[in-house]
């Protein structure tokens, strides 16, 4: 995953219905789609989702985050899911 550029223009057609987050481990790039985020509801995260097999494991940084088991928990915590 990587949101860097956003989202693709036909999800615009949600307007202030779009809901969600985007995953970009770069944190200026993050801050750039925040400011420019298509919808009050949309939001992106400065961090990676990286598998939890080690072997997929090649990153080192303070925002590392694991696969499915950090979305879900990341959802959970922001959606109430």
């Amino acid at each position: 995953m990587g949101a860097s550029g956003g989202i693709e223009i036909y999800w615009l057609c949600f307007g202030e219905s779009l809901a969600g987050y985007g995953f970009e481990p770069l944190v200026s790039e993050c801050e750039r789609l925040n400011q420019n985020r298509p919808s009050s509801k949309f939001s992106y995260v400065p961090c990676y989702v990286i598998a939890d097999n080690e072997d997929f494991d090649n990153y080192e940084t303070k925002n590392k985050i694991h696969g499915i088991s950090f979305v879900a928990q990341f959802l959970v915590k922001h959606l109430g899911r």
